[in-house]
């Protein structure tokens, strides 16, 4: 087995990501917090004004985007600190 190895860097999943929002919110101000790579796709949180709004992936292949409706609606975030 190698290495796995997606066919577009985190930044052009970022891109695309970016591209689908603006669509999506056409006239907002769309953001994103960091691209987590897993195998396959791109896991990322958005916001949109200033508003943390869901989450979505960006296929590491394809480029296909797909919104994580399945949650719900979004309340906040939380970071945990790694540190004991």
């Amino acid at each position: 087995t190698g290495k796995y190895k997606p066919g577009i860097s985190s930044e052009k999943a970022r891109q695309v990501a970016v591209g689908s929002l603006s669509s999506l919110y056409p006239g907002s101000n769309v953001s994103l917090e960091e691209v987590i790579p897993f195998y396959g796709y791109y896991l990322i949180h958005y916001s949109v004004n200033e508003s943390i709004k869901g989450i979505m992936s960006v296929n590491a292949f394809t480029e296909q985007v797909w919104y994580h409706t399945w949650h719900g609606h979004l309340i906040r975030m939380k970071r945990l600190n790694d540190e004991s």
